[in-house]
This record gives structure tokens, sequence and C-alpha cells, in this order.
């Protein structure tokens, strides 16, 4: 029974731990969610203001398309190739920060999977310590009874023995004591004869 309680014990206390680790990797997950909703809405606003900045610069340009046709263009194509080029820069800067979290996240989620593995790989070693702890136990009582059915069987066929030898020699004794008073007895009347014999050769 106490070996079964420490079982159960350690079974609810993992159970309860896995359940506390589930609920952090829970948290973690909405929490990196989250950041990755907030970090693509900044990236989504920041092309939209840059897309609108654009536009503006586009109109603008436009508008001074028949006034400044040649500087409009080689300014139309400074501006364009400025934008395409923070452009890149912030993608690449966005690109390492996302990286960066990316790779936090799945060490977290190794770490995580780890413990978890570790612990389950615990409950099923202590588990078959458990079990082959039952089954020696099984082992020895099936030899115990085997044992104590042989012994059973052995006294059983033994005790017979004895009480048909304490008959045997019961007997044996009987009958000599038997035969000695048989043999006394006839004695007795062997010599009363003989006597009875004398006597009648005497009277003759």
């Amino acid at each position: 029974l106490r070996t079964a309680a420490l079982v159960i014990q350690q079974q609810y206390r993992a159970r309860v731990l896995a359940r506390s680790q589930m609920q952090m990797y829970i948290t973690i997950q909405r929490a990196t969610l989250s950041i990755q909703a907030a970090f693509r809405g900044m990236k989504v606003r920041r092309e939209i203001r840059d897309k609108q900045k654009a536009a503006t610069v586009i109109q603008a340009a436009f508008r001074r398309h028949r006034v400044h046709l040649p500087y409009r263009a080689m300014r139309l194509a400074a501006i364009i190739i400025q934008t395409h080029y923070r452009a890149h820069l912030q993608m690449k800067t966005d690109h390492k920060n996302y990286m960066k979290i990316h790779s936090g996240v799945l060490l977290l989620q190794a770490a995580y999977r780890g413990m978890v593995v570790r612990k389950h790989v615990q409950c099923m070693h202590k588990s078959a310590r458990v079990i082959q702890t039952y089954y020696q136990m099984h082992k020895q009582h099936q030899y115990f009874k085997k044992l104590r059915w042989s012994t059973t069987a052995v006294q059983q066929r033994y005790r017979p023995c004895q009480i048909r030898d304490a008959h045997v020699r019961h007997y044996n004794s009987l009958r000599k004591v038997v035969v000695c008073i048989q043999a006394f007895y006839r004695g007795v009347k062997a010599r009363e004869l003989v006597e009875k014999i004398k006597a009648a050769r005497h009277i003759y």
C-alpha cells in the first residue's frame, strides 16, 4: 500500500508539474503571438506610411511634371531608389530582430520539450522499477507456494510411513508378548501333564 501510495503521489505530482509547465508554455506562446502580431502590425503601418509618403511625393512630382520634367524625373528616381534602399535596410533590421525572437522562442520550446521528455523518462523508469519489484515478488511468492506444496506433499507421505512403522513396531511387540505368554502357558500345561503321568505311574 505504501508503494502504491508513493507511485500515485509521484504520478500526481508529475501531472501537476506537467500542467503548470503546459500553462507556462501556453503563456509564452501567447506572448510570442502577441509580439509577432505587434511586429507585423508595426511593419504594415510602416509600409502603409512609406506608401503614403511615396504617393505624396509622386503626386507632388506629377504636379510639377509640366514645369520640371527632367528635374522631376531625376528627383523621382532618387526618391524611389532611397525608398527602396531604406525599405531594404529596414527589412534587414526587421528580419534580424525576427530571427533573434524566433531563436529565443525555439530555445524556450526546446528546453520545455526536453524537460517534459526527461520527466516522462523518469516516470517510465520509476514505473519500470515498480513493475520489476512486483514481478520479483510474484516470482518469490510462486516459488514459496511450490516449496510449501512440495513440503506438504513430503510431510503427507512421510507421516503415514511413520504411523505405519509405529503400528508395525507395536504389533511386533504385542506379538512377542503373546508368544511369550503362549510359551509360558504351554510350558505350564506340559509340566502339569508330566506330573499327572508320574502320579499315575506311582499309583499303578
